[in-house]
């Protein structure tokens, strides 16, 4: 998902040549072929429910495979408008994961949290029931853009923003009750996903044109300031992690949900470059749009440095005998 939307949004800001973006949609789809085959692999052995479904909490995790098969389809059709028969399935395979199943195990998980007392460990992940609704949103728009209704796009995004609206009160009561928290670490990666959920909510009425532009605007602004109140958060961490870990132990341990900033920064850059502002605001945005695509590329080093790093510490070497 990180890696798409940095082909979906940020690759037209780079001179990047043709046939190199097309190189890269092809990297993208086979990313995905792997994924799949995990999840496959997973089903097969019966260890599906296990790895993805007993936790009420990490479940919501099933929201990236949607939004990951939107990004997918959206590069595409934005890159290679010609594969419309690899992205018609694939479209339509994700509208049975989330309609079919998704949106409905989010809905009892809310109430398993509710109810089993899980309050206390959700973090950012919670987001990804509304990311996954707006990509669905996103998807269509790019893909059928003159049958696709208008009220399925108000549906889902209304929908999406329900789910919001309850994950964001989850979070504040979890932070909000008088506790001693130690930031290096029980602050989420996946907390940044507060400000990229309106991103990609903002993206999806934008090019949808299910509501009023004004709303962009608005839910831009509460983007951008839940964008500086978490990265503020995110440097005190990376300090304290620094003083009670170093710097190998401390910020240089790869973890998955470490993927997620690349998707919020990414939505964010995407939101930023279509929102129309004046005054203070479009300096911010003008300093945004030169800044965030160079934040996404050593993000994606970063990233990629430590997966590799940590895929060579975890394969076993067996020595020829």
């Amino acid at each position: 998902m990180g890696v798409g939307v940095f082909l979906y949004g940020i690759l037209l800001f780079f001179d990047v040549s043709l046939w190199l973006r097309h190189l890269f949609v092809v990297t993208l789809i086979l990313i995905w072929l792997l994924t799949s085959l995990a999840i496959t692999k997973s089903v097969i052995h019966k260890q599906f429910i296990q790895i993805h479904l007993s936790d009420p909490i990490n479940s919501f995790a099933i929201g990236t495979w949607i939004a990951g098969t939107s990004i997918v389809c959206n590069v595409i059709v934005l890159w290679l408008p010609d594969w419309e028969v690899v992205v018609i399935p694939l479209a339509l395979l994700n509208t049975v994961m989330c309609g079919g199943g998704y949106v409905g195990l989010v809905v009892r998980q809310f109430i398993r949290i509710w109810r089993e007392k899980y309050l206390y460990k959700v973090h950012g992940i919670l987001f990804l029931s509304t990311v996954s609704t707006q990509s669905i949103v996103m998807m269509y728009t790019h893909l059928i853009p003159d049958i696709w209704p208008i009220i399925l796009s108000q549906t889902l995004i209304v929908i999406g923003f329900v789910f919001y609206m309850i994950s964001f009160l989850m979070m504040i009561y979890k932070y909000a009750r008088p506790q001693q928290l130690n930031i290096a670490d029980h602050w989420s990666n996946t907390n940044c996903i507060i400000h990229g959920v309106m991103s990609i909510s903002g993206v999806a009425i934008f090019i949808s044109g299910a509501f009023p532009s004004y709303e962009v605007v608005m839910m831009w602004t509460w983007a951008l300031l839940w964008f500086i109140i978490v990265e503020v958060i995110e440097l005190i961490r990376i300090h304290e992690r620094y003083k009670q870990y170093g710097l190998v132990k401390g910020l240089g341990q790869y973890h998955v949900s470490q993927w997620a900033r690349n998707f919020t920064f990414g939505m964010l850059y995407v939101l930023t470059s279509l929102v129309e502002v004046d005054g203070l605001l479009a300096i911010i945005q003008n300093l945004l749009i030169q800044t965030l695509p160079w934040m996404l590329v050593l993000l994606l080093v970063i990233e990629t440095s430590l997966l590799f790093n940590h895929s060579v510490k975890t394969t076993d070497y067996h020595p020829v005998a």
